[in-house]
């Protein structure tokens, strides 16, 4: 992602002039407010026209594998939301090509970001990282207001399906109270259930210390809530007990993921806070919400609700009426004439829309069951339309592509009628009514003119354009009736005959390049989607059909992408240098040359690599910039040409921070392959000093901490220092909301960590070394939770050896041997393991199977070693 504003820097937003706000928590430099997650970056916003707490506005930028439609449609369909207590986020403006083109032009990375209210107030993850005292009056309020919310989501089918500490805000506890926001807030709500919203693709597993046992996979249902919310309002209720915040597990959680439904001393604790707060009825319910085996066994919200003391329960709902009260209610949708829907129905089956119009027979249906003749006609035709089996909802989308092909063709009156219905859906938003108003006024005045010129001419007197006097010529001759230019009834019959082809001809064009045009794009998504799923073999496929539509550079990029990430590096660099020798790529194409240079880089081949990177230096700026100045230094790295490196680095521009940390961080890469350690190290501290979100930068830093720990070179407290730094740098890279394969790496590297860090102390004798075991497994788990990976599974298997906890480990290597039958270097593992337990018969058949299976000579001999040892004593063969 390429856009880096500064404080204080203006953007102009759905008519309103915003700048960004100043990091109020960095001091010496001038920082824009962000705030980093999975999918984006979110800035806060000042409108300086408006004052209090509502000049305030959150501006999320998506990065590109998250930038697609789908933002536009959750948006749309999830904005009626916005008015419920404690779902404000719900409230969204989408930045789109279409009312913002000017802007897009030059700030891309824009394209379907979002405008959110900005919600100030603590996270309740930020009060359990703060260990901050509350009062009781405090907890109940806070609590009973989530109460209310999930109530009242749970009332109307929904679900936010991704509860855990970090994604409940409360203003409640902020300075400046906003009678705009409810107590609590829910926020990360892109994967909320509900009956008419499409399932995510991803879901996450449950988030750590509020996921029941029986949650394996993510759960997208109006029950998905039921457990972590429950587990969320008893911390709430509790907080304020000294005994309950001495307990608490970690920084994000009071229980740790492993003690979730275990019977054991600070449940008894959690229950008889409860009990205190809510008497037996809330004991009872906790208890039930323990120890269930489903989300069916656990209570409603509506249960935990009606044990709140009526005093609290009054409190939230007077906060509730104040918020309801500055919120703007969605109006309802006006009515439309049969006639007009009709007209709608029958213009969208032109298109070829044939859902939409289904939609709107559907709203028929439903709004003029009088009109029996009708009705019974539509019946019959939804009876043989599949799509019709499911209610189908309206797409703003749709409107909006229609009524400009309207106006264009001239049909003012239908294109208005368009924007009038788009107007009327629900999924509109103030912000889209208003600009829909002055188009619909518009073209009001446009078909108001014509009516007039029309007017105008059928008023005007005939004169025909003879030279000579009508009456003249008709006395002269009599017979010049036949001569008058009048066109016959049968000429005027053809004349429209064929107006009529020709309008037909042109339609079914226009109609034919349309869904063209929408097939090619469909295409391009699911290249896009499919690459995103990591289904490399689909998005070449898609991205192929495309590129035989409708080819572009752009297109052939994303080919040369696919391949690339399929490791066919050869095929990548021939497929785009046959094209540019083709003239089918541009030479000022700096991507393609990078793409190009990338290949031959991935295979160590950096005389090649740095050729096309320096063709792609001299081409046309695009994102990939600082890609190219980055790796062409390093290929010049790679091949110990320092001079032409550091003069690579020593040339670029670093008037602004991002651009001296990309510096920084460059030359620590470059002392890197000389094996400066330290040198690169101090370059790697300036660069996240300089810009401490650029993953990249912490990642460099933190395995600088590693690569100087295995010199060996160093004393033991240095090496317990680097050893913690760099889990410090590699756990802020991680996002506990995140279910991706970034997230995944970086949960297997702190493992890693925590396993090496333990492996050194128990070498010393240290018996911190299990407590380091201990967070291996933790991160392990997490990461398996993710992604099922057979190294990592190996790891915690050994891990469970070495703290002698043989029944966990025979479990994981069971799993391991069942998902991979022919995994050699599991078998050789574990039959080493079951001689540590001294059952020698299971570990005689393990390392057989080592033997036969594995491809390490190293661990093949050693297998039979041992085999031959157990042999000699007396175990067989």
């Amino acid at each position: 992602m390429n856009f880096h504003p500064e404080a204080g820097q203006t953007i102009r937003l759905f008519k309103n002039t915003y700048s960004f706000a100043k990091h109020p928590a960095v001091f010496g430099m001038d920082m824009p407010y962000g705030q980093e997650g999975r999918q984006g970056t979110v800035y806060q916003l000042i409108n300086g026209q408006i004052s209090g707490l509502q000049n305030k506005k959150a501006l999320k930028v998506f990065r590109d594998r998250f930038k697609n439609k789908q933002q536009s449609n959750i948006a749309k369909q999830i904005a009626s939301f916005s008015t419920m207590y404690g779902l404000s986020v719900c409230e969204r403006h989408v930045v789109t090509k279409e009312c913002h083109a000017t802007l897009l032009s030059h700030e891309e990375d824009l394209e379907f970001s979002l405008i959110m209210p900005w919600i100030d107030g603590p996270t309740w993850s930020d009060i359990l990282l703060d260990d901050q005292i509350l009062s009781e009056e405090t907890c109940l309020h806070i609590s009973c207001a989530l109460v209310f919310t999930l109530k009242s989501m749970e009332e109307k089918g929904l679900a936010h399906c991704d509860l855990s500490s970090s994604n409940v805000l409360i203003p409640y506890l902020s300075h400046e109270r906003s009678s705009s926001f409810s107590h609590i807030e829910l926020v990360d709500i892109e994967e909320m259930y509900a009956s008419h919203l499409s399932k995510p693709k991803a879901l996450p597993g449950g988030s750590l210390g509020y996921a029941a046992d029986y949650i394996k996979e993510g759960v997208w249902s109006e029950k998905a809530d039921r457990f972590s919310g429950a587990i969320l309002l008893v911390e709430m209720l509790t907080w304020f007990d000294e005994s309950m915040r001495e307990l608490k597990a970690d920084d994000i959680s009071y229980f740790n993921p492993e003690e979730i439904q275990q019977l054991s001393h600070k449940y008894e604790v959690v229950k008889a806070a409860v009990q205190n707060m809510l008497g037996d009825a809330g004991s009872h319910l906790f208890e039930q919400v323990w120890q269930s085996k489903s989300l069916e066994d656990c209570p409603s919200f509506k249960d935990w609700w009606d044990i709140f003391p009526e005093h609290a329960k009054t409190h939230i709902e007077t906060n509730y009426a104040n918020v309801t009260a500055q919120k703007k209610i969605p109006v309802s949708t006006p009515s439309f004439s049969l006639s007009s829907i009709l007209a709608i129905s029958a213009s969208f089956e032109l298109m070829g829309n044939r859902r939409a119009a289904i939609v709107e027979y559907q709203y028929l249906l439903e709004t003029f069951p009088e009109q029996r003749a009708i009705v019974e006609e539509i019946h019959l035709l939804l009876n043989e339309e599949p799509l019709a089996s499911v209610r189908q909802d309206f797409e703003l989308a749709d409107y909006l592509e229609a009524a400009p092909h309207f106006e264009k063709l001239g049909e003012l009156e239908k294109a208005m009628l368009f924007y009038e219905r788009a107007y009327s859906l629900p999924s509109s938003d103030e912000v889209t009514k208003n600009e829909l108003q002055i188009i619909i006024d518009e073209l009001k005045q446009k078909v108001a003119e014509q009516k007039q010129s029309a007017n105008h001419k059928l008023n005007e007197p005939f004169v025909p354009s003879f030279q000579t006097p009508l009456s003249t010529e008709i006395n002269a001759n009599p017979s010049s009736k036949r001569k008058f230019p009048f066109i016959s009834l049968a000429k005027v019959k053809w004349i429209l005959i064929a107006i009529g082809i020709l309008f037909a001809v042109s339609t079914s064009t226009w109609i034919y390049q349309y869904v063209e045009n929408k097939k090619w794009e469909e295409s391009i998504q699911k290249g896009a989607q499919s690459f995103d799923d990591g289904n490399l073999e689909a998005a070449r496929t898609y991205i192929q059909e495309a590129i035989e539509k409708k080819p572009t550079e752009e297109l052939y990029a994303k080919m040369a992408t696919i391949l690339i990430s399929e490791a066919k590096y050869s095929s990548a660099a021939t497929y785009l240098t046959n094209l540019v020798a083709r003239n089918q790529i541009s030479e000022k194409n700096q991507e393609a040359y990078y793409l190009i240079g990338r290949a031959y880089f991935l295979t160590d081949n950096y005389q090649a690599a740095s050729a096309y990177y320096e063709k792609a230096k001299e081409g046309k700026k695009s994102e990939y910039e600082q890609d190219v100045l980055r790796d062409l230094a390093v290929s010049y790295g790679k091949m110990e040409q320092y001079d032409k490196a550091n003069n690579i680095v020593n040339r670029l521009n670093s008037s602004k921070p991002t651009a001296k940390a990309f510096k920084s961080n460059l030359k620590g890469e470059l002392y890197m392959l000389k094996s400066q350690l330290n040198l690169a190290k101090d370059s790697f501290r300036e660069a996240v000093k300089l810009d401490p979100k650029k993953n990249r930068y912490v990642q460099n830093l933190a395995n600088t901490y590693i690569a100087i720990n295995q010199t060996n070179q160093i004393d033991d407290q240095t090496k317990e220092f680097n050893y913690a730094e760099a889990i410090r740098l590699i756990s802020s890279l991680i996002q506990s909301d995140v279910s991706n394969a970034t997230n995944f790496a970086y949960l297997t590297q702190l493992a890693q960590l925590y396993q090496g860090f333990g492996l050194y102390y128990k070498a010393k004798n240290n018996p911190l070394s299990q407590k380091q075991f201990e967070a291996a497994v933790d991160y392990y788990k997490q990461a398996d939770v993710l992604t099922f990976n057979q190294d990592n599974l190996v790891n915690m298997a050994s891990i469970y050896d070495q703290l002698k906890q043989y029944d966990q480990s025979s479990k994981v290597y069971d799993r391991i041997l069942i998902k991979n039958p022919s995994y050699g270097h599991g078998y050789y593992l574990y039959g080493i393991s079951k001689l540590y337990q001294k059952k020698y018969e299971d570990a005689k058949e393990l390392l057989k199977k080592s033997v036969q299976f594995n491809t390490d000579p190293i661990e093949i001999t050693e297998a039979k070693k041992k085999l031959t040892e157990l042999k000699q004593k007396g175990y067989g063969t």
